[in-house]
């Protein structure tokens, strides 16, 4: 059986296996480079050590640093044109 978190980024409630870092959505939403370089910090196992290596928690903050982001400049954007609308 495998063993399943939640996805990452802050308020996904998306289940994913442990072994992930963020849920398929929220990955694709990551550049493609950010994505290798997280891909190559990885070691099988990381989810079940204590200590993983500073690049990969360098490269982990960094793609959810991205997303979060991404989703905070959507919220913005909606948020003005919410308001766009009460004037209207």
């Amino acid at each position: 059986m495998v063993k399943t978190k939640r996805c990452e980024v802050a308020g996904c409630q998306s289940l994913i296996p442990s072994f992930m870092l963020m849920c398929q959505p929220h990955w694709l939403a990551v550049p493609s480079g950010l994505r290798l370089r997280v891909q190559n910090a990885y070691r099988d196992g990381r989810e079940m050590r204590i200590h993983p290596t500073q690049q990969y928690l360098d490269a982990r903050r960094a793609a959810l640093g991205v997303v979060n982001m991404k989703q905070q400049n959507t919220a913005a954007r909606e948020g003005d044109r919410q308001a766009g609308l009460a004037l209207t």
